[in-house]
């Protein structure tokens, strides 16, 4: 009796161990998981500012072409590609 209440203990020693491990394993990964979303969320801004500054430039391009001519317009355009390489 007590050499099968001595493989109980070891056996719920080892699932313990087990449950341990897999919980650190998952712990990690989801802080992996974190950071790979906050490293993706600040790439996805720095795009979107990128974006609306583009957006805004192309907005005052176009009230402005009422009065300026179709080649000063593509000129612009041209330096402006230029500029961002």
């Amino acid at each position: 009796m007590l050499e099968n209440e001595r493989r109980r203990v070891e056996d719920l020693k080892e699932s313990y161990d087990k449950l341990r491990n897999e919980t650190a394993t998952a712990l990690e990964s989801e802080k992996r998981t974190v950071a790979l979303l906050v490293s993706e969320k600040a790439y996805l801004t720095s795009q979107l500012e990128k974006l609306e500054s583009i957006e805004s430039s192309v907005s005052r391009l176009c009230s402005y072409r009422s009065q300026v001519s179709l080649p000063t317009l593509l000129r612009c355009a041209d330096f402006g590609r230029s500029l961002r390489g």
